[in-house]
């Protein structure tokens, strides 16, 4: 009897309190006519000295028999990140939320200044997500957002498309805003993010079949809109946005230099999470082989490290153990040749010694010059020989320019992958 009662009475008081909250939540707006989605922000810098141009593209969903959706296109010039943002709730007339910003584009212009006072906002604030994308672009960032944004509704992510793949294949560890500050406050000051930008001569002759229209927001800020729906389909569009493998590297939160497709390939050779490349070796001469040009693919790329601090010079000397796959033997004379299942022997293992102690040695340079330090040899001393490096560290007039003093040396073993 008085469990009876007592689950009345619960009952009773779960019907009165959702009596109480329903009038609210009945006259809740949607969350789509109070808050603008921002999917990702391009950062440019003004004409107007000191100022900073943010866009943000904001995604407007659209009522009907089948979803669409707009993407939407709004900028404002103000000193600060968050000054253009607020003035952009002012031109929208809803708050921006930055919860689903999958990408933050930034122009090199902007990347000359120190970019960990722009986006301070945005991490000390808890504004974002801390795995958004950074990404570099050489020419306004602006503009390579409104070319993803002109793209089919199903291409929205080509930008996170892009850089996705170059991590996998082309880099390991780019970019994210969290990895992005991590890096700056580490010692080793070094990060990098995709190059992505555009294809300067565009031949798609107009939109792709989206419909545009256009207006003038108040002030120094201003709103396009770009529209796609299901008649879209039909329609071809060319893509205007492309990536070579370039990295743009930055140190002390500034883009140090932007490393070409050639030089990061360099640079992957030190890289032990890239697998997968392409590799092509050229003159190679043994009893069947006469300046021949081989293609191979890494199937595995297994490195051994050992860091030591021999006569106050730092020394890595790194083994590679590398397991390929034959993809192509061209004779140098173009007479035929036989059919080889792997085609490896000391020859080869000789013109990839030669090849990745090249690479090595540029890749060194490259770091020596500009004084940053990609992979982090930095922790790595630091571990395996803490007292010598603190010794080197302190014979150093600069401390930050250790990167100077290392010296790598390889050995290099090949063998059939399959």
């Amino acid at each position: 009897m008085r469990k009876s009662l007592f689950n009345k009475i619960i009952l009773w008081c779960v019907i009165l309190f959702l009596l109480i909250l329903a009038p609210t939540s009945l006259d809740m707006p949607s969350q789509s006519v109070v808050r603008a989605i921002c999917t990702g922000l391009a950062i440019d810098t003004s004409n107007e000295s000191g100022k900073l141009e943010v866009t943000a593209q904001i995604l407007i969903p659209e009522a009907g028999g089948q979803y669409t959706q707009k993407l939407s296109l709004v900028s404002y010039d103000a000193k600060s990140l968050e000054e253009s943002l607020e003035m952009m709730e002012y031109q929208v007339g809803k708050k921006i939320r930055m919860e689903h910003c999958c990408f933050i584009i930034l122009s090199n212009a902007v990347c000359e200044r120190n970019i960990t006072t722009i986006l301070d906002y945005l991490v000390r604030g808890n504004n974002i997500g801390n795995n958004t994308l950074l990404i570099h672009t050489d020419g306004k960032s602006k503009d390579l957002l409104s070319a993803t944004s002109n793209v089919n509704s199903s291409e929205v992510d080509n930008l996170q498309v892009i850089s996705e793949y170059n991590e996998k294949y082309l880099f390991s560890g780019g970019a994210n805003l969290l990895s992005f500050y991590h890096d700056y406050l580490s010692p080793h000051k070094t990060s990098y993010m995709a190059n992505i930008t555009m294809i300067k001569d565009d031949k798609s002759g107009g939109n792709g079949g989206t419909d545009q229209s256009s207006g003038s927001g108040s002030g120094s800020g201003s709103e396009s809109s770009q529209g796609s729906s299901s008649s879209d389909k039909g329609n071809t569009q060319e893509d205007v946005v492309t990536s070579d493998g370039s990295v743009a590297i930055f140190y002390k939160g500034k883009c140090a230099r932007v490393v070409t497709s050639e030089e990061r390939e360099d640079f992957n050779w030190l890289d032990p999470k890239v697998e997968k490349a392409m590799v092509q070796i050229e003159n190679v001469s043994d009893n069947i082989l006469k300046n021949a040009t081989i293609s191979y693919t890494i199937e595995r790329k297994k490195m051994t490290h050992k860091f030591e601090i021999v006569n106050n010079v730092p020394t890595i000397r790194i083994n590679f153990d590398l397991g390929l796959q034959t993809e192509m033997v061209l004779q140098g004379d173009e007479s035929s040749l036989p059919i080889f299942d792997d085609y490896i022997n000391d020859a080869v293992t000789l013109a990839f010694a030669e090849k990745i102690d090249r690479a090595v040695k540029n890749s060194m340079n490259i770091q020596k010059e500009h004084g940053f330090d990609v992979f982090d040899y930095y922790k790595e001393f630091s571990i395996n020989c803490n007292a010598d490096w603190k010794k080197y560290l302190s014979s150093l007039e600069n401390p930050d320019d250790y990167m100077k003093g290392i010296e790598i040396f390889t050995e290099v073993t090949c063998y059939s992958a399959f």
